[in-house]
């Protein structure tokens, strides 16, 4: 049982890491896509 409980909580763990990897990547995409477009500005 413990450790059935041990495995489910290390996968949320997972899942939050993956949530927050993707906003991650995403404040990255949206930063270049501002600095480039200043930059052709």
């Amino acid at each position: 049982m413990s450790e059935k409980r041990k495995c489910n909580k290390y996968n949320y763990f997972d899942i939050f890491l993956l949530k927050v990897e993707i906003l991650y990547l995403n404040f990255i995409n949206i930063f270049f896509f501002f600095f480039f477009f200043l930059k052709k500005k």
